[in-house]
């Protein structure tokens, strides 16, 4: 990992501020098995509250628990692309 990091800073100007918490609007929170679970929810709140919606009623997002998404076929593409 050291090594990894004395390279990137010989190429681009960083420095190294510990365990990944918050990057570009997203929070990090590292597991115990050493998975990250990844969240926009302080940005969407920073949003709403730009926009003074902050009390606006949440509803949830219709998707399948678990979903798993995969790669679209090339036919599946075509479709996509050839609706008028």
């Amino acid at each position: 990992m050291e090594a990894t990091k004395q390279d990137l800073s010989t190429r681009f100007k960083m420095d190294d501020r510990g365990e990944l918490r918050w990057f570009l609007g997203v929070d990090f929170k590292r597991l115990p098995d050493g998975h990250y679970v990844m969240s926009q929810e302080r940005y969407i709140d920073s949003v709403l509250h730009r926009l003074g919606m902050s009390n606006c009623k949440p509803i949830n997002t219709p998707a399948e628990k678990g979903l798993q998404l995969t790669e679209a076929t090339d036919d599946e593409h075509q479709k996509v692309h050839s609706f008028p």
